[in-house]
Parts: structure tokens; C-alpha cells; sequence
């Protein structure tokens, strides 16, 4: 029971990820129309976003373990308090994260990029300006999906990796023809996006029901 208890838990996440691989060799396909130099672009702009914002996954991984510990306390409380707490905190390095990458964009993808190639670092500098805009979503969705994860409720978390994948899909075919690379640089933020709405329904709606339910088996 308890192994069936961690593949319910461990499987969803695991297509999760799946999926968002899927989503990446889609745009791929959108980014490899414009050519060797934008690629380069695009891959060395995608090296300075792992790089800044290595703090969104340490974050999940803090908030999963949190819930999951208060959970099992019984403390919905506590995990409902350490959610905001979390959230402002999360929003601030959001920010910071942002505003040091929009000004540090030229020279963080220089280091990533060899030889002298002006044009592609000014379209890894493009890539990077336009999504450290969106980084106070990207934090978030960390947040909500990893403390679903941590109450045991997997199933929101795939979807929204489903709408993150449908959007970046849609994004990819569309965006690109319209606007260019820019259409390229900004599947992420539109994925982003579409995957951290339903995640904030689900949370609240989730911890609303759990912490109902709990109340009535006190009284």
C-alpha cells in the first residue's frame, strides 16, 4: 500500500516533466527556421535562465517537504501560512532575479557564447530581456505545484503541465510567423502562464476542501 501510495504521488510527476520535454522539442522546431545564429541565441539565452533562476526549484523542493511534514501533523494551518509567507518571499527574488538579469543580460550571455558575435548576443540578450519580465510567474507555479505535490494531490500539477504543453504548442505555430523570434521568446512566458492560473484555483480550492474537511472531523 505504501509503494502504491509513492507511484500515485512519483508517476504524475514524472509524465509532468515528460511533458514539458515534449514541449521543448516542439519550439525547437519553430526556432530551428530561423537559423544557426538564433539557435545559438536561444541556447545561450536558455543556459542564463537555468542559471538565474536556480532559486524557483530550490524553493518547490523546500515548500514540497513543508507540506508534506505539516500534512501529515495535521497542520493545514501552518501550510497555508507558510504558502504566503513563501509567496512574498518567492515574488521579492522574482523581482530581484528580473531586474539583475535585465541588466546583466549582455555579459551573462557572453560567457556562454564564444568568439565575437555581436548579432547573437544581441538576440540572447532579446530572448533573456523579454522573459525575466515574466519571472514572478515562473516562481510561483514552483510554489503552488510543488505544495500539491506535497499534500499528495499529483493530478493538478499533470494538468497543468498539459496546458503548459498545449500552450507552448499553440505559441510555437502561431507567434512565430506573426512576430518573428520575439514570437520564439515568449512560448516560455505564455506557457508559464497557462500552467500557473489553474495551479492557483487548484490550491486554493484544494486546501479550502482539505481544511472544511478537517474542521468537521474535529467537531
Amino acid at each position: 500500500s505504501m509503494m502504491g501510495k509513492h507511484l500515485t504521488i512519483g508517476l504524475p510527476m514524472a509524465f509532468q516533466f515528460s511533458i514539458t520535454a515534449i514541449g521543448t522539442i516542439v519550439l525547437q522546431s519553430a526556432l530551428n527556421t530561423f537559423g544557426s545564429d538564433k539557435i545559438a541565441a536561444y541556447t545561450a539565452g536558455g543556459k542564463v535562465e537555468q542559471l538565474v533562476t536556480q532559486i524557483g526549484p530550490a524553493i518547490g523542493v523546500t515548500m514540497a517537504n513543508y507540506a508534506g511534514q505539516n500534512l501529515g501533523a495535521g497542520r493545514l494551518d501552518r501550510i497555508k501560512k507558510g504558502v504566503t509567507s513563501c509567496t512574498i518571499m518567492t515574488l521579492s527574488l522574482a523581482v530581484i532575479s528580473a531586474v539583475a538579469l535585465y541588466f546583466g543580460a549582455e555579459w551573462l550571455s557572453g560567457l556562454f557564447i564564444s568568439g565575437d558575435q555581436p548579432e547573437v548576443v544581441a538576440s540572447a540578450v532579446e530572448y533573456v530581456n523579454t522573459i525575466c519580465v515574466f519571472f514572478p510567474v515562473l516562481y510561483m507555479i514552483f510554489v503552488y505545484r510543488n505544495v500539491l505535490q506535497g499534500v499528495g494531490k499529483s493530478f493538478m500539477p499533470l494538468m497543468a503541465g498539459v496546458f503548459e504543453l498545449i500552450a507552448r504548442c499553440v505559441v510555437s505555430f502561431t507567434l512565430p510567423d506573426r512576430m518573428g523570434y520575439v514570437g520564439v521568446c515568449l512560448a516560455g512566458p505564455v506557457a508559464w502562464i497557462a500552467a500557473m492560473v489553474p495551479l492557483c484555483i487548484a490550491y486554493y480550492i484544494i486546501i479550502g476542501k482539505m481544511s472544511k474537511k478537517s474542521r468537521l472531523a474535529q467537531a
